[in-house]
Parts: structure tokens; C-alpha cells; sequence
């Protein structure tokens, strides 16, 4: 089962509430393709946090001011873009 699927299962238990920022990240889903539906935006808070170095755990203002630094700084939003792209396949796999 793809993680994609598995996060779509969680939903429909109650599990796995979107962190407060995801609803940020319409810009950034549409620039690698990925549609702006909750399931992504799970999956996107979790590759995030992987990249940014967050656990779950961690305050979702925390990941977000991260985020945001990145997201400014051309070099490193490009290096987000080359680290996100492949993790997302492979989610998709």
C-alpha cells in the first residue's frame, strides 16, 4: 500500500490532524506538482520536517519559521526542491 493510501486510511480513523502551518503550502505543492488535497498536506508536513530536521513532535510554529527561512532564500528553497522531489516518489511508490 503507498503511504499516500496508508495517510488516507488514518484519516478516515481520526489519525493524523494537518500541523497548523500546511495551510501555507498551496504555492510550494503546485511548484512540484503535487495537488493541495489534506493527505498531501500530511505527507508534506512529514517530508518537511524530515528535510528541516523536526520530529513529530516538535511545535508546528517551530517547523514553520524554519520553513519560511528556507522558502526565502533562493539557495536553500532550491535545495528543499531537490530534496523533497525525491522523497515524494518515493511515497508515491
Amino acid at each position: 500500500m503507498s503511504e499516500l493510501n496508508q495517510l488516507a486510511q488514518n484519516k478516515s480513523k481520526g489519525g493524523d490532524d494537518v500541523s497548523c502551518y500546511t495551510r501555507h503550502l498551496g504555492g510550494l505543492m503546485e511548484e512540484i506538482g503535487l495537488p493541495d488535497a489534506r493527505e498531501n498536506r500530511t505527507l508534506m508536513d512529514r517530508l518537511l520536517r524530515e528535510i528541516l530536521g523536526y520530529s513529530a513532535q516538535d511545535e508546528c510554529s517551530l517547523v514553520w519559521t524554519e520553513l519560511k527561512r528556507w522558502l526565502a532564500d533562493p539557495n536553500l528553497k532550491e535545495e528543499l526542491l531537490r530534496k523533497i522531489k525525491p522523497k515524494l516518489e518515493e511515497a508515491h511508490s
